[in-house]
């Protein structure tokens, strides 16, 4: 049986914690870089959230390295392909699953996020030739002059980023541009999942409002579509696109235990710099307890795995025609 109250949460994760050998914690000290070492010094809390988000983004490179899977070979390869994974964030997905799955004589793959931070922790973890990152905002017009849309890209990936954007059409108008035309876009979005819900419900309590003011900010807009698929259908068709596939599905994440977990859902969350250092144990706790209470969160005993999340997730594949349409 899963955790029933704040304090029985607690007691599983600060148990799970005291179960890390000493000797493990000091490799993983150890094991990084004198580069990183010194950014995550100079940058404090914020570089801390890339390592975090790095090591616990389990669920989001999984559901990438699915969709790829789906995609890759469907789409239309050419030598000197322009390539660009947009909402890159710390760049394991770009480099470590997109990377890997590109032929070898594509020009240049370029990651872009919104997070100067994240992209500092991407090229200080990642050297490639070919690889490069650049700080845009999606949920901005990016201008005609900027290189993301001169020369623009001939492939555009994106994973778990256009549902942190309140106006989709924007983000979507967005690819569009930075598409070249004849190219091809995929894209996957979570359209539904219990941590939006949580936040809703978060920022209506006493203890956590003043925090979460611009909580709907942060809730993309189809987390309470009752056609996901079909408004996000039209803004892609409003865009000027020809649509392959958009359709929803519901899938479940698996995670180890239930601080893993924890430390996933800490790692993506928007709020927890809002709050103070000494209530953020509570709020996180709080976050969970809410999560578990809309059923699509299960948590039992530390020594199961049995943490499972489950969500809804939409994907697109779309080309931009060759001439206008």
């Amino acid at each position: 049986m899963g955790p029933t109250s704040i304090v029985q949460l607690s007691a599983m994760l600060q148990e799970e914690w005291r179960r890390i050998p000493v000797d493990i914690l000091h490799k993983l000290v150890e094991s990084m870089t004198d580069r990183m070492a010194a950014v995550i010094a100079t940058r404090g809390s914020k570089m801390n959230n890339a390592i975090l988000y790095s090591n616990h983004n389990s669920l989001q490179t999984a559901m990438a390295r699915k969709v790829l899977s789906e995609y890759m070979d469907k789409l239309s390869w050419q030598p000197g392909d322009r390539i660009l994974d947009v909402g890159c964030g710390n760049g394991n997905i770009t480099v470590e699953e997109l990377l890997p799955r590109v032929p070898g004589d594509f020009e240049v793959l370029a990651g872009m996020d919104i997070s100067h931070t994240m992209l500092e922790f991407a090229s200080s973890k990642y050297k490639h030739p070919k690889i490069k990152f650049i700080q845009a905002d999606l949920a901005a017009e990016i201008p005609a002059e900027s290189e993301l849309r001169t020369p623009g890209f001939d492939k555009i990936f994106s994973s778990y980023c256009l549902n942190w954007i309140p106006d989709q059409r924007q983000a979507v108008r967005n690819i569009y541009n930075m598409l070249r035309p004849g190219g091809e876009a995929v894209l996957l979005i979570s359209s539904w999942t219990p941590a939006y819900s949580a936040y809703e419900v978060q920022s209506k309590k006493s203890e956590w409002k003043q925090y979460l003011k611009d909580a709907y900010k942060f809730i993309t807009p189809l987390q309470k579509s009752k056609d996901a698929a079909g408004d996000f259908y039209k803004i892609l068709q409003d865009a000027g696109f020809e649509i392959i596939n958009c359709y929803t599905e519901k899938v479940q994440h698996d995670y180890n235990t239930a601080r893993c977990f924890k430390d996933s859902v800490k790692a993506y969350n928007p709020f927890i710099d809002k709050i103070p250092e000494d209530q953020q144990e509570d709020y996180m706790l709080d976050l969970l307890l809410e999560m578990t209470k809309i059923k699509h969160v299960e948590t039992g005993n530390i020594d199961e795995k049995v943490t499972i999340l489950r969500q809804e997730i939409l994907v697109a594949y779309v080309k931009k025609y060759k001439k206008s349409h």
